[in-house]
């Protein structure tokens, strides 16, 4: 049974159908009341089905706009919960940051930044000391040489603070994926890391620009979509972009672009900056060793290593993975790309000039020391 509203094809309800064949009896009109949304500003019908949202248009005229699905109810259903979280929102998510030392104004404004972002609780990983044993072998494996930065030129001294924080990631995606509770996007952030309020001016999505800045999206709500969006061959979402890449078979300004909780945009990329994402459970135990194949040989005739392209893929978890599908881009299909939140407009990406001018649902706080600048300052039990 269906209403007799020719522009209403959704099924009915059984409490619907009740009053549909008591109007009919009575010989009265029957049609479902629609929550009224908001009007978005998409201008075509294929970008506003593309955004999850329903294409509507007037009868008898000729006016047609674009609705968003959260209805007057929703509002009434939210009083009493923090502002701006919706309820139904996941609200289980963990999030795992790595920090020095709890008691650090880095940890607690990271802990209270994450949880007023809606995750349910925020752990503490304990990044690896500089004279752990692995530090030290994988440093002595690659020989004496400046530490290279991978977002900089050469610096002198040691690289064993660069090694610590991309052995750390790498453990904790060991540990994590060993957990049978553990969910199935596991979030990893440093203590540097905040909610970008400049994501939403940098945008290719219709509504972007200085005004939507200001509108602070339920982080929740995105990652439930992400994460729905992101293909069964995807394993990361890149939450930080830095210098992002597309893959081959995609074209800037739009090409493969979502649109999620109705601002905000999705589309497959792979960047620097591991300091916010999120890696799926099941490629967590193999994924560190696969993206170093890619760029670390052991050197001939020796027992130490090299890298296979650029100095800096040594010793940098963000430049291992960029590399990794920047090397193999023409052999990883699409599908199997990271999915990247608030992919920033090409106009952006050669703005070098404008710091503020990058994507990304979170970035780091440029106040503070990046987590390898910090520990560097630090002792080697540290």
């Amino acid at each position: 049974t269906k209403s007799n509203n020719p522009h209403l094809l959704m099924p009915l309800r059984e409490g619907t159908m009740a009053r549909a064949r008591a109007a009919a009896l009575r010989g009265t009109r029957f049609e479902i009341e629609q929550p009224e949304g908001e009007r978005l500003p998409f201008k075509s019908m294929s970008s506003c089905i593309m955004a999850h949202n329903t294409w509507r248009c007037l009868r008898g005229k000729k006016e047609c706009y674009c609705m968003s699905h959260k209805s007057g109810g929703s509002r009434k259903a939210a009083r009493g919960r923090p502002p701006g979280l919706a309820q139904s929102c996941s609200r289980h998510r963990l999030a795992h940051v790595l920090s020095m030392d709890v008691n650090s104004v880095r940890w607690r404004n990271a802990n209270e930044e994450l949880l007023r972002n809606g995750f349910a609780k925020v752990h503490h990983v304990q990044p690896l000391a500089k004279n752990n044993p692995a530090v030290v072998d994988l440093e002595r494996k690659f020989g004496e040489g400046s530490n290279t930065s991978a977002r900089g030129p050469p610096s002198s001294g040691s690289p064993r603070a660069q090694i610590s924080i991309m052995l750390t990631h790498a453990q904790l995606w060991q540990n994590l994926s060993r957990e049978a509770e553990a969910p199935d996007w596991l979030y990893i952030f440093e203590d540097d890391a905040i909610f970008n309020p400049k994501a939403l001016a940098h945008t290719t999505h219709p509504a972007a620009g200085a005004a939507a800045a200001s509108k602070r999206a339920d982080v929740q709500c995105v990652l439930d979509e992400v994460e729905a969006l992101a293909p069964n061959g995807s394993n990361l979402i890149m939450l930080a972009l830095c210098q992002p890449i597309l893959p081959e078979s995609v074209r800037l300004p739009n090409g493969r672009e979502h649109f999620v909780a109705n601002i905000h945009t999705v589309r497959p990329c792979a960047s620097l900056c591991t300091s916010s994402y999120a890696i799926r459970r099941r490629a967590a135990a193999t994924f560190f060793d696969t993206v170093r194949r890619a760029h670390v040989r052991r050197k001939r005739g020796g027992e130490g290593l090299e890298a296979k392209y650029m100095p800096f893929h040594r010793f940098g978890l963000d430049a291992n993975i960029r590399g990794y599908y920047y090397r193999t881009r023409s052999l990883v299909p699409e599908r199997e790309w990271p999915r990247c939140v608030d992919y920033p407009t090409y106009t952006c990406l050669q703005s070098s000039s404008n710091p503020e001018c990058m994507g990304g649902l979170f970035t780091q706080n440029a106040s503070l020391l990046s987590q390898a600048e910090q520990q560097a300052m630090l002792g080697d039990e540290h």
